[in-house]
């Protein structure tokens, strides 16, 4: 689904739909995960893995994250999210050149501590430029152990956000993503500018912006209550620290399904 996102005001900002993936996840902070920094970003479309997060077997809690490195390089990095009683994410990882292969570690906020994983057993995933490993209708198992000699673990450093936008509300459905290049006045939007979605009043999901290579993204999970529903966006602008109304397409809301 190829669609674009217009600022209503003077100073436009275009969020172009680059593809719209159902899946299942909850919406995501605005924030991204500490203790593990900023991510390296390299001149290729970011790789996303969609994924089920789990502690010691049990489902991940809303304050734990997820960071993807490449050697000691961070690579990306999202918090926990929950659906229908399960712990997900989606994690946009930046890649150099054509593929790179990567290590996942989660922050277990409970704890407060920084815990070695694995995908799908794996302690280490080839991730590809514009490639996606999991879906929503098969995501992939990010697995952690606090038990010494498992996983391991390091301190980490807890983390608050939700400026600009509130918390989004969720609702038991299968929520919907969508992967979009930010743009403003034609160019590139900049790291620390935020999307987020809105059904009515209801912020539904937000997502960070990521440049790689000089082009901005972003990855909006979007929490959907029925069949269909009429989402709208907003962009925080944040050199401006100003909301911005936007538009897809010439039309100001989109119609989103789980």
């Amino acid at each position: 689904v190829n669609a674009q996102i217009n600022h209503l005001r003077a100073a436009a900002k275009w969020l172009w739909t680059l593809s719209l993936l159902a899946f299942w996840l909850g919406v995501s902070s605005s924030g991204q995960a500490q203790p593990f920094g900023t991510p390296v970003k390299y001149p290729s479309i970011p790789g996303l893995i969609i994924a089920e997060v789990q502690v010691d077997g049990q489902s991940a809690s809303m304050q734990d994250s997820v960071a993807a490195f490449v050697g000691g390089e961070l690579r990306g990095k999202a918090k926990v999210v929950y659906s229908q009683g399960k712990a997900y994410v989606a994690l946009m990882v930046n890649v150099d050149g054509v593929s790179n292969t990567v290590t996942l570690k989660v922050y277990n906020a409970g704890t407060n501590t920084v815990l070695l994983a694995t995908l799908g057993g794996a302690a280490s995933v080839t991730v590809t430029a514009a490639g996606t490993i999991g879906s929503g209708a098969s995501p992939g198992l990010i697995a952690a152990s606090t038990t010494p000699g498992e996983t391991g673990g390091e301190t980490g450093t807890p983390e608050t956000d939700g400026f600009p936008f509130a918390d989004p509300v969720q609702y038991p459905q299968i929520p919907t993503v969508v992967l979009a290049k930010v743009q403003i006045n034609g160019q590139a939007a900049a790291d620390g500018d935020l999307v987020a979605a809105y059904v009515g009043d209801e912020v539904r999901g937000k997502g960070v912006v990521v440049v790689s290579g000089g082009v901005a993204y972003t990855a909006i999970n979007i929490n959907v209550s029925q069949a269909s529903e009429d989402a709208s966006f907003k962009i925080w602008d944040n050199s401006a620290s100003s909301k911005l109304d936007a538009y897809i397409d010439g039309v100001q809301t989109v119609a989103i399904t789980p």
